[in-house]
């Protein structure tokens, strides 16, 4: 892995760079095809600005790579670099940048025509990623679904199989960031869905939550015969590993899917159906799915608050054959749509068409000035 960069943050590029900028130059030289990772199929893709997409393109090239393609970017060069990518991901720790820790693309060069499998040309990689399901068009795109938080790629833990031999609980289950500050803002965006903190304060008000709010607290629980309870964690605060995460969502029946800061989709969704674990999910969030999430056959879906308490209180009742086949069609539907062959796959079956991305603020954003 390449030694990446400690960036101080500054306003602008300064006339005469320091050794800041040499560090990005020096990394940008390390990430050309010297050292990537030559496969058998190639890639081409053409953007005016990848770092709009921040974490996504990293996903989104991440995703290439795993399926076996080399990915040039033909035009990426060090004036491209250092107007588009450099003032905008100046943070060591942004994920964008594992594009560059990673050397997953191969800058200012692309193999020749004949030997192209994948050319995404200028104007077809969008991020008005909210557009299919707001506004009137046709079926020609491309939908790039969400994916698992980053790291799971970056460190290989996305596909590590799970331990089967234990049997479920019929509990609810979520663990995830509360900031106040943070979260509260998707009540402002157009999206009809309670935000994560209206949710988790009108389950705590009913008393729906269980006393549960550290580790040793819910090994306790997973070791004694203890069920049916909802078990929500601030990971701010107890936080779980990321190499022990899909394992303990395999503990579960049931995981509460919550929105995100700006956006109802966030990366627990995946990590959730990617460990065959049942999402408790507001109607319009499932909606968002292509395909879309279905009550009872992939998901447990809820309209408003009111109706989340009925539906906590009936998986509760549920019958473990028909949660075990749920977990079935989750499992189907997780490999069907959601891993990075299968979308590779869809791009690769239907050249030439729009691809939508996600861009996080961008994509809302696009979103709002559509429905002004």
């Amino acid at each position: 892995m390449l030694k990446f960069f400690t960036k101080k943050k500054t306003e602008s590029i300064p006339d005469h760079p320091g050794e800041d900028w040499k560090e990005y130059q020096e990394i940008l030289q390390k990430s050309s095809h010297f050292n990537a990772k030559i496969q058998p199929k190639k890639a081409v893709i053409r953007y005016e600005d990848p770092a709009d997409f921040h974490r996504y393109f990293y996903t989104f090239v991440k995703f290439l790579s795993l399926a076996g393609y080399t990915v040039y970017f033909p035009d990426f060069d060090f004036n491209f670099f250092k107007e588009k990518v450099y003032q905008k991901h100046q943070e060591s720790w942004n994920y964008y940048n594992l594009v560059y820790k990673e050397g997953l693309l191969v800058f200012g060069a692309q193999p020749k025509k004949k030997k192209v499998d994948i050319d995404i040309d200028l104007g077809q990689l969008d991020a008005n990623f909210f557009k299919p399901y707001f506004m009137e068009m046709n079926s020609e795109f491309i939908h790039i679904p969400m994916s698992l938080h980053p790291q799971f790629y970056h460190l290989n833990l996305w596909n590590t199989p799970l331990d089967q031999t234990k049997t479920r609980r019929k509990s609810v289950f979520m663990v995830g960031n509360f900031t106040r500050e943070h979260y509260s803002g998707f009540e402002k965006t157009p999206f009809q869905m309670p935000s994560r903190v209206q949710v988790v304060d009108h389950l705590a008000n009913k008393n729906l939550v269980a006393p549960i709010d550290n580790t040793d607290q819910l090994s306790t629980f997973l070791s004694s015969e203890s069920d049916h309870q909802c078990i929500i964690l601030d990971s701010k605060k107890t936080p779980v590993p990321i190499q022990e995460l899909r394992q303990r969502l395999n503990q579960f029946y049931f995981y509460l899917v919550l929105p995100g800061v700006i956006m109802p989709f966030s990366h627990n969704v995946i990590e959730c159906l990617s460990a065959g674990t049942i999402p408790i999910i507001h109607k319009e969030y499932a909606n968002l799915f292509t395909p879309q999430l279905t009550h009872l056959e992939t998901a447990l879906i809820f309209e408003d608050l009111e109706d989340l308490e009925n539906k906590i209180h009936e998986a509760y009742q549920m019958d473990r054959t028909q949660l075990d086949q749920m977990v079935l069609n989750i499992e189907k539907y997780y490999s069907n749509y959601l891993t990075p062959e299968k979308v590779v796959e869809l791009i690769e079956n239907n050249p030439g068409k729009k691809i939508f991305l996600q861009a996080e603020h961008l994509s809302v954003k696009k979103l709002e000035e559509s429905l002004a």
